[in-house]
């Protein structure tokens, strides 16, 4: 059987249900930890980052990854990792849509360690 691709891996069911349910978890919580703005402000959207090296787990069979919001000042989760896919949320935001864009970022990255050359 011929190994999947690293770039592929991040297609995976498992893994874009993981993203898309702490996406959510941010979305539905946007306002409770976020500072009021001024009268004439809005709201900053909270940058999310997920990261992977593409590796699975040897237990579960699905990617590896650490995430991570905002700045975490060198220390996330997401810092053991080589590559980065980074979205924002708010409360009006789409957390499948976003799960979506920072797989694709993933596996664009990925794709260059499947290169044969």
């Amino acid at each position: 059987m011929k190994e999947q691709r690293k770039a592929e891996r991040v297609y995976d069911t498992v893994f874009k249900e993981e993203v898309t349910e702490i996406l959510q978890h941010f979305i539905d919580t946007y306002g409770q930890y976020r500072e009021e703005p001024e009268e004439d402000e809005e709201q900053e959207p909270i940058q999310i980052t997920f990261a992977t090296n593409g590796d699975l787990c040897r237990v579960s069979g699905s990617v590896q990854y650490g995430w991570q919001s905002g700045d975490n000042s060198y220390s996330g989760g997401a810092y053991g990792y080589s590559h980065w896919g980074v979205g924002y949320v708010d409360d009006e935001s789409d957390a499948e849509e976003i799960a979506n864009e920072i797989i694709e970022q993933l596996s664009e990255l990925l794709a260059y360690e499947d290169l044969d050359c």
